[in-house]
């Protein structure tokens, strides 16, 4: 919900009746950005109606690397009502000076205790690597999916945890898309023209006729079996909230992987959009 480039934009009403779905399935983990505008008003709108205490929810919250960062931080809190949040990250990168002064200004949100724990989102390796050299970076938000199958091993190397996101490809990996891709923007993702993706997409049919399950089924028990610190899902419906629960094979997992991986050559910039913010 908010503003955004590969989602369908929802009504206030709409939003808040998925928040509230969400809180009763058990969901307590939320994750929003300065760029989502009023999705951070909507969430603090039905933690105030259901008088929910904020120690028990956990918010991620997101901005961009620009001069205007401390500000948008204060803006952040004022739109949830609340001292603090709880993973606060750079939303992407960008060239190194203003991305260090970011940095820094990161680290002065943590000691005013604006924040529980700093991180990233959307870096490359290269950059995970540069920033880890001079910055405690705890988190790094990205993309993890069989569309998008970067494993965790640098985030490993750099004792980094990973909160991975759009888990279904948004919305590519479901019965719905798998073979016609959507006409907007998300039909253009690079992968889908990639060789690779039709040996893919025939595994993905094969399994989910022998499991009697799911495409999106499987596509999530991937990303389970790659073992994020947090896995972060859109829902743009009360629907999206019903996941169902399966186990991929230690053989299963492989084979998928090594269908997927290559589909990683594909992409520019190292990010499923291939966006370049530097």
């Amino acid at each position: 919900m908010g503003e955004g480039l590969f989602h369908p934009l929802l009504s206030p009403e709409e939003g808040k009746k998925i928040i509230r779905g969400a809180l009763d399935c058990g969901i307590t983990s939320f994750d929003s950005a300065f760029s989502y505008k009023n999705a951070d008003t909507l969430l603090s709108s039905v933690i105030r109606e259901r008088r929910i205490e904020r120690e028990s929810i956990e918010i991620t919250e997101k901005v961009m690397p620009v001069l205007s960062f401390k500000n948008k931080v204060e803006t952040i809190l004022r739109r949830l009502n609340t001292p603090y949040v709880d993973n606060l990250l750079i939303h992407w990168p960008s060239d190194e000076i203003s991305l260090f002064r970011a940095l820094k200004e990161l680290e002065d949100e943590l000691k005013k205790e604006h924040c529980l724990y700093i991180g990233v989102s959307n870096f490359t390796k290269e950059h995970l690597y540069l920033v880890s050299k001079d910055f405690d970076i705890q988190i790094h938000q990205r993309p993890l999916s069989l569309l998008y199958p970067d494993l965790l091993e640098t985030e490993n190397l750099l004792n980094i945890k990973v909160i991975s996101y759009a888990p279904l490809a948004m919305g590519l990996l479901t019965e719905k898309y798998i073979d016609t891709p959507p006409l907007d923007k998300r039909g253009t993702i690079d992968a889908l023209f990639h060789p690779s993706y039709s040996a893919l997409k025939k595994y993905l049919k094969e399994l989910k006729d022998e499991k009697n399950t799911s495409i999106q089924a499987l596509s999530y028990a991937w990303v389970l079996k790659a073992n994020p610190a947090w896995i972060l899902s859109g829902a743009s419906s009360l629907s999206n909230l019903e996941i169902e629960a399966i186990e991929l094979t230690d053989s299963e997992y492989t084979h998928l992987t090594e269908l997927s991986l290559p589909l990683l050559s594909s992409y520019r910039h190292g990010n499923i959009f291939s966006h370049c913010y530097y």
